[in-house]
């Protein structure tokens, strides 16, 4: 059980980092710059680290068998919406250069990039509530 609540708890920290560190960033900033600068598409940069949080996760869910369905459909979900906003940009031809970016391709981007960065904390709160239920296991 220990070995579990351990990768919960990995998990957890795995899937808040792409959200935390671009909210510790623009504090920082707000203290060296004297004003606000927010970096959106870091969340996205750091997709790796939420993605072995993923992985963490939905394999502790499958051991003890509890909020399986909800991380995994939260995860799924993200994943695509990540996927989708880089089809996009890729469709569009923002990534080669071919194109200049257009307004379009770029709000539907970003509002599928803001959609996976709000859907991370919903990961990782079912990684709490299945380490709560490690927890009461023991």
């Amino acid at each position: 059980m220990k070995t579990l609540l351990t990768a919960v708890v990995l998990g957890v920290i795995l899937v808040s980092i792409p959200v935390l560190t671009p909210l510790f960033l623009t504090i920082l900033s707000i203290f060296r710059l004297g004003r606000p600068v927010f970096d959106y598409m870091l969340s996205g940069e750091l997709f790796l680290l939420a993605l072995t949080g993923f992985i963490v996760l939905s394999w502790t869910a499958f051991k003890i068998r509890r909020h399986g369905i909800f991380i995994l459909t939260a995860s799924t979900v993200s994943c695509a919406m990540l996927f989708t906003s880089q089809l996009i940009i890729l469709i569009a031809g923002i990534i080669s250069g071919e194109s200049a970016p257009s307004d379009a391709a770029f709000a539907a981007a970003s509002v599928f990039l803001i959609g996976y960065t709000v859907l991370l904390p919903f990961v990782a709160i079912g990684g709490i509530l299945m380490a709560r239920e490690i927890l009461r296991m023991q």
